[in-house]
């Protein structure tokens, strides 16, 4: 019986560091989910006029369905209208992208442009208005600003939460995350990521203004 002997493997001449940072390779999280989350301060007043204004908006316009169930949704061109508050939310937008973006890919706001060409639009859910489970694929970020969340009932569980939902068939642990937002709070996720929001019961206007964004490198 004979045997077939291995060649011996060449060796590898192997660089070695003397500081980690000298490192020409790098370390990507490649499963987990951004998911960006900030309560900004001072927006009682920002709201209050945000809130006349869609519901203004809203008296005038038949807006368009979308994923809502009941409730009201305008038309996607919310960053256009002419009022210094869209403005002001138009900046706070980009600056949560600004900060999303050095800490996740560590890009600077002065090498991308962002493009509200997938929409801004605004909704009014009241008393048993929910919004159906839906993603916004196609976009960079997916986002939400919170201008008022009504006088919601007790004892009503999960009352008007917002509820995301992982895809993938192995997606990570927690499958699902849901919570209520406060006013004033934004978001920011992949736009493929599943999301719906629970039925509200309660009084008054849970008002929020939802976003897609497309982010061109410029540099």
């Amino acid at each position: 019986m004979s045997f077939m002997t291995k060649a011996a493997e060449p060796k590898i001449a192997r660089k070695t560091y003397s500081r980690l940072a000298q490192a020409q390779g790098h370390v990507e999280s490649l499963f987990p989910v951004t998911f960006y989350r900030r309560l900004w301060e001072n927006t009682k007043i920002l709201n209050k006029s945000l809130k006349n204004i869609i519901i203004e908006k809203q008296n005038t316009s038949d807006g368009s369905s979308a994923s809502n169930s009941g409730g009201w949704h305008s038309k996607p061109n919310f960053h256009t209208w002419p009022f210094p508050e869209v403005l002001t939310l138009k900046n706070m937008i980009s600056e949560a992208v600004d900060e999303a973006m050095q800490t996740t890919s560590g890009i600077a706001a002065d090498r991308f442009t962002v493009h509200y060409d997938q929409g801004c639009w605004a909704n009014i859910n009241r008393d048993r208005d929910y919004n159906n489970l839906h993603n916004h694929a196609g976009a960079s970020w997916s986002g939400v600003y919170y201008v008022d969340m009504g006088e919601p009932e007790t004892g009503r569980p999960n009352n008007g939460f917002i509820e995301f939902i992982d895809p993938r068939p192995m997606g990570g642990s927690p499958k699902k995350l849901r919570f209520l937002p406060k006013a004033g709070e934004m978001l920011l996720f992949p736009s493929w990521l599943d999301h719906w929001v629970h039925p509200f019961y309660g009084k008054g206007e849970r008002i929020s203004i939802a976003f897609n964004l497309n982010l061109e490198i410029t540099r």
